[in-house]
């Protein structure tokens, strides 16, 4: 490691007066060079000196890299939660003007650095609890309700009930007199249809 001279004289100006005029600078190796009348124990101390500043200078870049390697996680997550409120029902509309508004508030308030965290507040302080500048889409309609649950039982027969929901023309045609009979039966019920049939009507399927 080189000398850095400067540093030295600032943190301990007698090792530098008692090593700094010795100094000839460097072989091909790239050691540094010192002539003839450093004293031993000065050297040593010089070789102490550079030996912690190395340490904290590898200290001092493994942190920076740390804090590099979070602010790329942490600007993942939050990527990853403002798409969050992009993709739910009646969200945040996916425009240049929300994007511009989103950044413009990260720079003022928390120097750009994005993470779930400063989002969720970004998003407070833009929405319509705050300065409400965002735009937001429209929510779609809540689906149709479902069906209510078939319960099936059997017929007179003791086959089993045709569904009224997902009985096609060939499951008729497949089914037996019963179910049939049964089927329509539950349909006109379900319906609410009333048939009068003519005297003497007969059925042509049964």
């Amino acid at each position: 490691m080189k000398t850095d001279w400067a540093k030295l004289k600032e943190q301990n100006v007698v090792l530098h007066d008692a090593t700094r005029p010795y100094w000839t600078g460097f072989d091909t190796d790239g050691n540094e060079r010192f002539r003839y009348g450093v004293r031993t124990d000065d050297m040593k101390k010089l070789i102490a000196w550079k030996a912690e500043q190395a340490e904290l200078t590898a200290a001092v870049r493994a942190e920076a890299e740390d804090k590099e390697a979070q602010r790329e996680k942490d600007r993942a997550a939050g990527m990853a939660r403002l798409v969050e409120y992009t993709k739910i029902n009646g969200g945040l509309e996916d425009t240049r003007a929300n994007s511009d508004h989103i950044r413009q508030w990260l720079e003022k308030n928390v120097k750009g650095y994005i993470s779930p965290e400063n989002i969720d507040v970004c998003i407070q302080c833009l929405g319509p609890k705050g300065t409400n500048v965002l735009t937001w889409a429209t929510p779609a309609p809540p689906p149709p309700p479902a069906p209510p649950q078939e319960e099936l039982g059997t017929c007179a027969d003791g086959e089993p009930q045709l569904s009224l929901h997902t009985t096609t023309d060939s499951d008729l045609r497949r089914a037996s007199k019963a179910q049939v009979a049964d089927y329509i039966q539950r349909k006109r019920d379900a319906d609410g249809v009333k048939y009068n049939r003519p005297e003497g009507y007969v059925s042509g399927r049964f």
